[in-house]
């Protein structure tokens, strides 16, 4: 309430702005093979945006801390320094979403899924302690020879392992833009509606896909999100998965110059098994998607 309070306060304000040319400063050290090619100059309200946003975030720091819900992994939560090189990151906010990002990674684990052409490690966030224990409970051993939740340990491909299950990060613009810099992946996936500003705007100053699978978006959100579009316009992800024809409309609204395309809703497969085949549709069609970029 309190972000789209701001928001739209922005909006009335950003007129007033629009005759300022402020210079950006770089504060992220990056990879020497991959270059910036989002160019902050060119959207100056976005850049007062962050300012503004960030302001927020570190007024609100010492209550979030105090936050019982939040101030488990606080230390994770606020900072870059443990977070681990991977191919892929995939953010799952609570129970329903972890379970979704289990599914995800189970079907990318069989060799009758596209198959990348290297081992590609993967990090998993999530925001809830509850979505956190599920991943843990799941996905802590995957990497063991030992793993046994797969059907046929024989059918399965060596080409992902889980590098770093941990808490997803503040959407601190600088927190942000450190952690793109250090984890370094070539494709962030984004379950249901995770739209964090930060976090897109840094994936598109470095060239990081961003993939929002099984979207969606209510009546009153695509109001919100309307309100708010010269934003979105500018940090839009590479391509939203939405779940109906309905959500991918809105989607596209929003998001005009993104891949919107739709499949169906994969959440209920990750806690009640489908047939076989559908699970095998829904594997291949989110792997494709996620290793695209080989």
């Amino acid at each position: 309430i309190h972000f789209i309070l701001f928001v739209n306060l922005f909006s009335a304000l950003k007129k007033r702005y629009l005759l300022f040319k402020l210079p950006i400063q770089k504060y992220c050290q990056y990879s020497k093979n991959v270059r910036p090619y989002f160019n902050m100059k060119k959207s100056t309200i976005l850049f007062l945006f962050l300012k503004f946003y960030r302001l927020l975030w570190l007024a609100a720091l010492p209550i979030l801390r105090k936050n019982r819900r939040l101030r488990e992994g606080i230390k994770e939560r606020t900072s870059s320094d443990h977070f681990k090189r991977a191919d892929i990151w995939i953010q799952a906010a609570s129970a329903g979403e972890c379970n979704l990002a289990v599914q995800i990674v189970r079907t990318l684990y069989f060799k009758d899924c596209p198959c990348f052409q290297k081992t590609k490690k993967i990090l998993i966030t999530s925001t809830t302690s509850q979505g956190f224990e599920i991943l843990n409970q799941n996905l802590s051993k995957f990497n063991s020879s030992q793993y046994k939740n797969i059907s046929n340990p024989d059918n399965i491909s060596q080409s992902i392992h889980i590098n770093q299950i941990t808490w997803f990060p503040f959407d601190i613009p600088d927190l942000m833009e450190n952690v793109i810099c250090k984890v370094k992946p070539s494709i962030v996936v984004l379950l249901e509606t995770e739209l964090w500003p930060s976090l897109l705007s840094a994936a598109k100053k470095y060239g990081v896909k961003v993939v929002v699978i099984n979207g969606r978006m209510s009546a009153k959100s695509h109001r919100n999100y309307t309100l708010t579009k010269w934003l979105w316009n500018k940090i839009e992800p590479y391509a939203v998965i939405a779940i109906s024809d309905t959500d991918a409309q809105r989607f596209k609204d929003i998001f005009p110059n993104s891949i919107v395309d739709v499949m169906p809703n994969i959440k209920f497969d990750s806690i009640i098994p489908n047939s076989e085949e559908q699970n095998t549709v829904y594997a291949a069609d989110i792997s494709n998607i996620i290793s695209e970029d080989e």
